[in-house]
C-alpha cells in the first residue's frame, strides 16, 4: 500500500457511514445500531444497503474497528462525496496518488443498471485517474462507487485489515455471493454456518473435539468430519446416511451420536462419557433463553471448552435489543472473547461467536471483550 496515500485517505472523514446487509435484515441492523448507538440518525435504505448519519466525522479506519459489534453488518465504511459521474472522477483526480487506489463498482444486476454502461464508465475511470477497478482488494482501504440513481454516484470507503480481506460470509465485495463449498454438496445450510465459523477461528486452535447441539441432520458434522475432527452430536432428530457412511469410511472412532433432546441430557454423565471437549456449537430451534440455558449446564461441566457457537434464532423484533445482554450473559460464563455476524443466506437468524482466549485470525479491536 502507497504510504502516501494511505495517509490522504486517512484524513478523510465523514459524517456518513454506510452498511451492506443481508437483503432481508436490514430492519434487524437499524434495529441493532439503534440499540446501541441511539445518537446515530437513520439516513436511507435500500435491499442490502443501509445508511446513518454520525453524530461527528468518522474516518474508514475508525469505522473498522466497530466491525465486530455489528451482527448483521457484513461490510461497512463511510461515504464522503456523492454526485455525478464527472463530479466524482474530478474529485478523485485532485489526489496526486489516484493511480495506487482500488475501486470497486458494486455488482450491477444487484442495482438495476446497464452493465454495458457500468463498463464504459468504468474504463472512463481508469483512465482518467489510473486507479485499480474491481480486482481482489489487497490489504489497506477499498473505494467503492456506488449509484444511487441514473446520475447519482457515492463515493464510498471500506478499510480492509491485512487479515480482513474476504470478510465474513461471501467474496471480498460487499454484495458479493458465497461462492459453492469445494466439497461435496452440503447436507444442509449448517454446513456454510460452520464453515464461516471456522473461518474466522486460529488454524492452531480450531481442530479437536466438538460437541454439537441440534445436530441433525448434519450439515455441521459434514464440515467439521472433513476437517479430521473428533465429532459429537446430540439430537432427537436423525443424521443422515451419508454422513453416517462418510465417518465409518474415514474414521469411525471419531464419531459419535446421542439421539437424545438437550432438555434430556444429564450434563454430568454427559462429561464422564465424553471427557474433554474443545468446542461447542448450538443450533437448535429454540428461543434464545432456552439455548442459553440449556448450554450453561454443559459449559460448567466442561472446563476444557475454548469456544461456543451459538446460532440464534431472531423469533421476535425485541430480540435485538436483547443481544448485549446475551454477550455480557457469555462473558460472565468465562466467554469474553465475541463476534456476531450473519452468514450470507442467513436471514432470521445469526450467529454469536464467544471465546475464552483471542484465537480470531480476523483484525479485529485490542479490546475484543468490550461489549
Amino acid at each position: 500500500m502507497n504510504q502516501e496515500l494511505l495517509h490522504e485517505i486517512q484524513q478523510l472523514k465523514s459524517h456518513f457511514a454506510w452498511f451492506s446487509v443481508n437483503a432481508g435484515s436490514e430492519k434487524h441492523l437499524i434495529d441493532e445500531i439503534r440499540g446501541r448507538f441511539p445518537q446515530w440518525r437513520f439516513a436511507y435504505s435500500r435491499p442490502g444497503m443501509v445508511t446513518f448519519r454520525l453524530p461527528y466525522p468518522m474516518s474508514a479506519e475508525e469505522c473498522f474497528f466497530y466491525t465486530p459489534f455489528f451482527a448483521f453488518a457484513r461490510r461497512w465504511g463511510v461515504s464522503w462525496e456523492h454526485g455525478s459521474f464527472e463530479h466524482i472522477v474530478e474529485f478523485l483526480k485532485q489526489f496526486k496518488n489516484s493511480g495506487h487506489w482500488q475501486i470497486h463498482f458494486w455488482e450491477q444486476e444487484l442495482l438495476g443498471f446497464d452493465d454495458d454502461i457500468m463498463k464504459t464508465l468504468g474504463q472512463f475511470l481508469v483512465q482518467e485517474t489510473k486507479a485499480t477497478l474491481n480486482q481482489p482488494p489487497s490489504p489497506g482501504p477499498l473505494v467503492h462507487m456506488i449509484r444511487i440513481l441514473r446520475d447519482e454516484f457515492w463515493l464510498s470507503i471500506q478499510y480492509f485489515g491485512p487479515s480482513h480481506v474476504g470478510g465474513v460470509g461471501g467474496g471480498p465485495w460487499p454484495e458479493s455471493n458465497l461462492n459453492e463449498p469445494i466439497f461435496s454438496p452440503p447436507i444442509s445450510r449448517a454446513y456454510h454456518k460452520i464453515k464461516s465459523s471456522w473461518a474466522i477461528l486460529s488454524p492452531s486452535e480450531r481442530r479437536g473435539h466438538w460437541v454439537e447441539l441440534g445436530c441433525s441432520p448434519g450439515g455441521a458434522f459434514q464440515f467439521l468430519g472433513e476437517q479430521q475432527n473428533k465429532v459429537t452430536g446430540i439430537d432427537p432428530g436423525k443424521i443422515d446416511e451419508r454422513i453416517l457412511n462418510f465417518f465409518v469410511e474415514k474414521n469411525p472412532q471419531s464419531f459419535h451420536f446421542l439421539n437424545v433432546s438437550a432438555q434430556n441430557l444429564n450434563p454430568q454423565s454427559l462429561q464422564s462419557q465424553l471427557g474433554s471437549v474443545d468446542w461447542l456449537a448450538i443450533d437448535m430451534n429454540l428461543s434464545v433463553k432456552q439455548s442459553l440455558s440449556y448450554s450453561e449446564a454443559i459449559i460448567r461441566e466442561f472446563s476444557s471448552l475454548k469456544g461456543i457457537i451459538y446460532t440464534f434464532k431472531i423469533s421476535h423484533p425485541d430480540m435485538i435489543q436483547q443481544l448485549p445482554g446475551i454477550q455480557m450473559r457469555l462473558k460472565d460464563y468465562g466467554f469474553p472473547y465475541q463476534l456476531s455476524f450473519q452468514w450470507v443466506s442467513h436471514r432470521k437468524e445469526f450467529l454469536q461467536l464467544a471465546l475464552k482466549q483471542k484465537n480470531f485470525t480476523t483484525i479485529l479491536p485490542k479490546d475484543l471483550s468490550r461489549v
